[in-house]
Order: C-alpha cells, then sequence, then structure tokens
C-alpha cells in the first residue's frame, strides 16, 4: 500500500519546467511530460516561507519537486495536442509557492503546490 502522503494520484497534468530566464527576463522550459497529481481546483491562500498570503486558483499534490514559475495544464499530452494545433492557454497555471511536509517518521514527504492562472502563452523551449 502506498503512503498517504504520495496516494490518490489519479490525475495526469502536463508540466513545463522552468530552467531559466534569458535576457529579456522571459522564462524558458523544458518540453512537456506528463506527472501524476491531485489537482484542486479552489481559490485559497497559501502561505510564502515569509509568512506572506499568497491567493493560488488551484492546489497541487505531486511527488516531486515543482520549481517556481513552472506551467502545468490538467490533462494528458494526447489532450493537448489532440489534432496537430497545440492547447488552449485557458487552463494553464504558473506555480508560485510550493511545501513539502515529512511524515511523522521523516521518510516521506507530502508536496504541494499553489498555482495561479497564468495569462500568456507558453513560453519558447530552452
Amino acid at each position: 500500500m502506498p503512503p498517504p502522503e504520495t496516494s490518490a494520484r489519479y490525475q495526469t497534468a502536463l508540466l513545463w519546467e522552468v530552467t531559466r530566464v534569458d535576457e529579456h527576463n522571459q522564462p524558458r522550459v523544458r518540453p512537456p511530460r506528463e506527472i501524476a497529481v491531485r489537482w484542486n481546483w479552489t481559490r485559497t491562500y497559501m502561505r510564502d516561507k515569509d509568512g506572506t498570503p499568497v491567493a493560488v486558483d488551484a492546489v497541487i499534490v505531486t511527488d516531486e519537486d515543482l520549481p517556481r514559475g513552472s506551467l502545468l495544464w490538467l490533462g494528458t499530452e494526447e489532450e493537448w495536442y489532440g489534432t496537430g494545433s497545440g492547447g488552449v492557454v485557458d487552463d494553464l497555471v504558473e506555480v508560485k509557492l510550493t511545501k513539502s511536509t515529512l511524515d511523522l517518521r521523516g521518510r516521506v514527504a507530502r508536496k504541494t503546490a499553489g498555482a495561479s492562472r497564468y495569462k500568456g502563452s507558453v513560453p519558447e523551449l530552452g
């Protein structure tokens, strides 16, 4: 039986992981890949490391660290590309903050990310 910190991730999301920021202050991302998540659309506030409240539109539970600024879309790669035209960017979210909480014995971490709706298009690969 999987630990409760990583179980119940039945949904698939596409992740564009931010690698760097270019000379024009635009993010560069890796090609998208699928990850297992539990995705909750909810408008709430989470606290960053300084204790400042940050408004988020989605809370995402995953088993890996998501870099700040990375983009996520709820769905598979096949659904994104569909007929070859590329996805609709209406439901893209940007990771604003992440949180990792260890279990009582310090073996398994529950990793959550707070994400806000993304207004732009998918950045260039690089």
